[in-house]
């Protein structure tokens, strides 16, 4: 379906410009309005000045009414242009472009620059044969029209003929078809005679038209032409009915007899075609008589087209008017039913050059809005740039900072590296310091060795008050007390537990005195041996050389022990059997005393 879309479509006549307004509403075309504003003079008078006269018949027009971004399209007079049909032989269709362009070259009498020329292929289902039709206008025509348009500020944007706009009207309306039908225009001054099958047209100017029956009336009453063309416009209401009829009588004839010698031409070159039927426009078939008198002398049918049915009239569009209106406005309705795009002949003669130009400035709009899109695009692009350079810049102190620190770690890294490669150079010694650190819950244990040997104290001396513990121990002697005091624990590093180096060791904790242990129950005292040194080093609690048996605390493999400080031994499952009291040396090692 043909898109939506609102269209002006304008005939310039020799009387008068004649314009419809149509759109599409669906399938169907709507007129809503129409307009007929004659000329202040027939143009075609001796006197008449013919483009001052348009001029003024299209400022009268935009006066009234506003084209704005309506589709506009025009015709140009079928006297002023030229059509030519040919048969072309059987040929692949795209080879006929080039044949028909050295047909147009061939026949078209002017230089192919100086004309615009299109064509239109008639092609029928049941026959090979392929008729084309060339249409062409002479440049300078064009731009004289077009220019009473752009100096209005108007811009058409297709032209066709006035003989292929009939043909597109009385198609559409279902006038054509199988068999040759006629379609007459009497104009003002030319006739546009058309011979039209639906696979086949054939049309050509007749130099008769309204003109020549004023003229007539003009000679015959002797009067002027203002007032003869009066006569004849009320010679149907006019008392003289009779006798302008006979002073047009001649020019019937004439008319009548052009018309035969076209149907005969016509009939010649197409000897298939018979020729029943006349369809009649322009106003000059408003005069009484001609109908009929066609109809005598032709021997055919004669109907006035006094209406379109195939289109809807708008509300505001009185019927009547219109209906009375429509022998004249069939040029205009074809040119509508092609912008619409429902005509059979596509046809269009607009300079190629103008159409280039037009479709320029139609995206125009376009490469304006791409342009600025690209500029907007660009902007955002320098702007970010601009952004991210500026972040860049205002993180370059960060940045310096990070770097600093990646170089300090790397340094840091390299220096641990170097440190780690030194491993295998470190002084026995030093490792043996660094096992002490191993060990260094020993002394907790042993602790907690002790703490389990000791004998349970009395009930009272186990008071955690102050002054009960001081009521309790009034009540209880010394010698009494199951309490024992470890006043000071140490470590003393031995390289060896060879007798004499624990000789040495236990000599110099007695002179020392570090740990003393006091025994209630045998009044025994007992001198431990002086833990101390740098530290415990591994092996020290029952290393080797301690022999078993021996009078105090051993290390491990130590028998259960015996009366004195036993329990499960430090570091083995028992103790020697021991003296009275408990000593307390590094490595393992007692004193009695």
């Amino acid at each position: 379906m043909p898109a939506s879309k609102a269209i002006w479509a304008i005939d310039i006549g020799q009387c008068a410009l004649k314009a419809l307004h149509a759109k599409t509403v669906g399938d169907d075309i709507e007129i809503d309005s129409y307009v007929i504003i004659p000329h202040e003079q027939i143009l075609s008078q001796p006197d008449a000045d013919e483009p001052a006269l348009i001029r003024k018949t299209l400022q009268k027009f935009v006066a009234q009414h506003t084209v704005g971004k309506d589709t506009l399209v025009i015709s140009v007079p079928g006297h002023r242009s030229f059509a030519r049909f040919s048969k072309l032989p059987p040929v692949e269709p795209k080879k006929i472009p080039d044949i028909v362009h050295y047909e147009a070259t061939q026949q078209i009498p002017f230089g192919i620059d100086e004309v615009v020329w299109d064509y239109h292929v008639f092609k029928n289902e049941s026959s090979p044969d392929v008729e084309v039709g060339i249409f062409a206008i002479k440049r300078s025509i064009i731009s004289q029209y077009l220019g009473y348009f752009q100096e209005l500020d108007l811009h058409p944007t297709s032209i066709q003929t006035a003989p292929v706009a009939l043909y597109n009207a009385c198609a559409y309306e279902g006038l054509i078809g199988k068999e040759a039908t006629i379609i007459a225009d009497v104009g003002a001054q030319n006739t546009n005679f058309l011979i039209a099958e639906d696979h086949r047209l054939w049309l050509r100017n007749i130099p008769l038209g309204g003109n020549n029956f004023t003229e007539s009336l003009q000679k015959t009453f002797k009067l002027d032409f203002a007032k003869a063309e009066d006569l004849k416009c009320t010679a149907a209401t006019s008392k003289y009915a009779r006798a302008v009829f006979q002073a047009m009588r001649p020019v019937f004839s004439d008319l009548s007899s052009e018309f035969q010698r076209s149907n005969g031409f016509y009939t010649s070159i197409n000897r298939e075609a018979e020729i029943n039927q006349l369809y009649a426009l322009g106003n000059a078939f408003k005069l009484p008589g001609l109908l009929k008198f066609l109809q005598q002398n032709l021997n055919l049918s004669v109907k006035k087209l006094e209406t379109f049915s195939k289109v809807k009239l708008a509300g505001n569009i009185n019927e009547a008017e219109f209906s009375d209106n429509a022998l004249t406005l069939a040029v205009a309705y074809g040119l509508t039913v092609q912008a619409m795009g429902f005509a059979s002949v596509n046809t269009d003669l607009m300079p190629p050059e103008i159409i280039k130009e037009a479709m320029w400035k139609t995206k125009q709009y376009w490469f304006v809005g791409a342009a600025a899109c690209l500029l907007l695009a660009a902007g955002a692009i320098w702007m970010r740039g601009l952004g991210d350079a500026s972040a860049v810049q205002t993180d370059k102190d960060q940045i310096q900072q990070v770097m600093s620190s990646v170089s300090k770690y790397s340094r840091f890294k390299s220096e641990y590296q170097q440190n780690s490669n030194l491993d295998g150079m470190k002084d026995p010694l030093v490792e043996e310091f660094q096992k002490i650190s191993s060990n260094r819950l020993i002394l907790p244990e042993i602790l907690q060795v002790i703490n389990g040997a000791l004998p349970v104290p009395q009930k009272e001396l186990t008071a955690t008050a102050p002054a009960d513990y001081k009521k309790a121990a009034q009540t209880i002697e010394r010698s009494q007390r199951n309490q024992v005091f470890v006043s000071k624990l140490g470590l003393d590093y031995v390289p060896d537990l060879t007798e004499d180096a624990i000789k040495s060791i236990e000599n110099a904790n007695r002179s020392v005195g570090n740990l003393t242990i006091s025994r209630t129950q045998t009044q025994g005292d007992m001198m431990g041996g002086m833990m101390g040194g740098p530290g415990m080093m591994p092996g020290m609690m029952g290393g080797p050389g301690m022999m078993p048996g021996g009078p105090g605390m051993g290390g491990p493999g130590m028998m259960p022990g015996g009366p004195g400080m036993g329990g499960p031994g430090m570091g083995g499952p028992g103790m020697m059997p021991g003296g009275p009291g408990m000593g307390m040396g590094g490595g393992g090692m007692m004193r009695q005393r």
